[in-house]
């Protein structure tokens, strides 16, 4: 075995496990207040996770004819609960904070069972019979136990009972599980550094036209649910910001394929720029809201 595969088989999986801890390490059972607090907004929020981004990156893939390990990567990519940066994203763009990780928390919940179901039927959907790109539902229901429940978890459980030395320790587990997938996921980029420059044309568009249509399908969704704008901003970065990090993760250790990987690896330099506007969009909007309101209470 190379060290190139020995890492993928036994650092990467642990290092997201690591990344999942520190998550624990910073959350508490208060997150998931907004599924009582704000029942609307928290619906409007998984609906448009768990089932508009799928349906999104499905209808993408038949519609621009990916091939099918490409097809296969876009909707592991949709299928990943929002990661920590929705919740950074949402700050920036002066959303509500408290639904976004709410809603980052639950989605990381519902995924052990979204995420193999989406992949298997995406395999069946994009592949021919010669081609399946086979996945072990039951090993990667176990795996993804392991990897991103039990460790949020057992780091929440610590949180409760030790709050202080929890804070000390979310910030050394991170960095150190950042630092190890760094190093990993630059050694694959090397390795698979061709492919990826080949095909980032083909992908990109596919990547792009996924990112921008789920924020503003999320922010309509959000609207039409008449929410306040601190909401629909947080439900626009969840539905639009991925956790790329298990993307990638689960397209090399669980189904050893490079290729399937290439979506996730362009949607994490994509989503900073989608990100970054979207906070600037909403930023913007919400100034005016204020300005509105100052404006018709000094009337």
């Amino acid at each position: 075995m190379s060290a190139s595969d020995a890492a993928v088989t036994y650092f990467l999986p642990f290092s997201l496990a690591m990344i999942t801890l520190a998550m624990g390490l910073d959350l508490k059972l208060g997150d998931f207040k907004a599924l009582w607090q704000k029942p609307k907004a928290a619906m409007i929020g998984i609906i448009g996770q768990i089932f508009l981004l799928p349906g999104l990156a499905f209808a993408i893939a038949w519609a621009l004819q990916l091939p099918a390990e490409f097809a296969v990567g876009l909707v592991l990519v949709s299928a990943c609960p929002g990661g920590a940066h929705s919740n950074l994203f949402t700050n920036l763009a002066k959303g509500d904070v408290a639904l976004s990780i709410s809603l980052t928390a639950i989605s990381g919940l519902i995924c052990i069972v979204s995420i193999p179901a989406y992949v298997y039927l995406s395999t069946i959907t994009f592949t021919n019979s010669s081609e399946v790109i086979q996945l072990p539902i039951t090993h990667t229901v176990l795996q993804l136990l392991l990897i991103v429940i039990v460790p949020l978890i057992v780091g929440m459980f610590i949180k409760h009972r030790w709050e202080k030395p929890a804070i000390i320790a979310e910030k050394i587990v991170k960095g150190f599980a950042v630092l190890l997938l760094a190093l990993i996921i630059v050694g694959a980029v090397a390795k698979g550094w061709d492919n990826v420059v080949k095909y980032a044309a083909e992908v990109g568009a596919a990547i792009i036209l996924l990112n921008v249509l789920a924020m503003s399908m999320g922010a309509l969704l959000a609207k039409i649910g008449r929410l306040p704008g601190q909401q629909i901003a947080a439900i626009t970065m969840e539905v639009g910001v991925q956790n790329t990090t298990l993307a990638f993760g689960i397209a090399m250790s669980l189904l050893d394929n490079f290729m399937i990987a290439i979506p996730a690896m362009i949607y994490a330099l994509w989503v900073y720029i989608a990100a970054f506007s979207s906070v600037l969009v909403s930023r913007r909007l919400l100034k005016e809201t204020e300005w509105r309101v100052e404006g018709a209470e000094a009337g």
